[in-house]
């Protein structure tokens, strides 16, 4: 329930800064969650067509949080926000996509906190809710 009504905050804060875009599609979600890795990892070249908003970082505990906005180039519109979620006890990260207008995609959201411990969703859901303002604000 904490993770719908953060994802319902977040997809309204980025309605209201970017207006009314096209729903996030499978293949964006899925360039978002794996792709994204992949390219990072290999070298590769950005998805054609699209780019993406560096939006900063937030350290809360032992988590480091990146924000991304991947853009529809062709429009200039918001697709979707990626969240690289990193710990630096354990070193690993989580790649998230938080869609919008996909209520299909954003239960594929709420299911990638599954596995999660309570330390790094209580970090998350503290930088969810300082970023939502303050991406509300500005």
């Amino acid at each position: 329930m904490k993770n719908s009504l953060l994802s319902i905050a977040f997809a309204l804060a980025a309605v209201v800064c970017y207006g009314q875009p096209s729903p996030t599609t499978e293949e964006e979600y899925n360039y978002v969650t794996k792709g994204y890795q992949t390219q990072i990892s290999q070298g590769l070249d950005m998805k054609k067509g699209y780019s993406f908003e560096d939006r900063g970082d937030v350290i809360a505990g032992d988590y480091k949080f990146s924000f991304k906005y991947l853009k529809r180039d062709s429009k200039n519109e918001l697709a979707a926000i990626l969240v690289v979620a990193k710990s630096s006890v354990s070193g690993n990260s989580y790649y998230l996509c938080i869609p919008h207008g996909s209520p299909e995609l954003t239960k594929r959201y709420n299911d990638s906190f599954v596995n999660w411990d309570a330390s790094i969703l209580k970090a998350y859901s503290r930088t969810l809710s300082s970023y939502l303002m303050d991406a509300t604000l500005h």
